[in-house]
């Protein structure tokens, strides 16, 4: 039997022992994940995030903003450099999420006031699709403390 044979059958025997023990452990993982199956705000969503930490990470330039309201909300009024991702069209949006967030990098989600489902929301949609639970963050007071925050760069009118 040659090393490479050998090699084959090793992976083989390997990816028929990790099925075998997926199938029989009580909580197996999933073969494929639901994108739109609801994720529950008790699992690993990441964090909130406070007025003066969001700050922080926004002066620096050390962070990722994501705007989870309907667009046309965006487009009437955003932080200068969000991306706008609407938590209620996230799927239609996949493919740019990946070439629009590094998935390893600090992001922070806002949407609207209290409370904050859509924001919440798309923590967990993000989590789903590969993004660090540890690196998300949503400020939950969301577009209205924000768009009344002088210190805060803003695109469209302040109210």
């Amino acid at each position: 039997m040659t090393d490479r044979t050998k090699i084959l059958l090793l992976i083989a025997v390997a990816g028929v022992a990790a099925i075998l023990v997926n199938c029989f452990r009580a909580n197996g993982l999933p073969w494929l994940a639901d994108p739109e199956a609801p994720v529950s705000q008790e699992s690993n969503l990441g964090t909130s995030i406070e007025l003066d930490e969001l700050l922080y990470y926004l002066n620096r330039g050390s962070a990722f903003l994501v705007d989870a309201r309907h667009t046309g909300e965006f487009v009437g009024g955003h932080v200068v450099g969000a991306v706008n991702l609407p938590a209620g069209r996230k799927i239609e949006h996949l493919d740019r999420v990946f070439e629009m967030l590094p998935p390893d990098e600090l992001i922070i989600i806002y949407g609207e006031e209290y409370p904050p489902r859509d924001s919440w929301e798309l923590a967990g949609f993000l989590i789903k699709n590969g993004f660090n639970p540890k690196n998300l963050r949503v400020f939950e007071p969301g577009w209205k403390s924000l768009k009344n925050h002088q210190d805060i760069p803003i695109a469209g009118e302040r109210p």
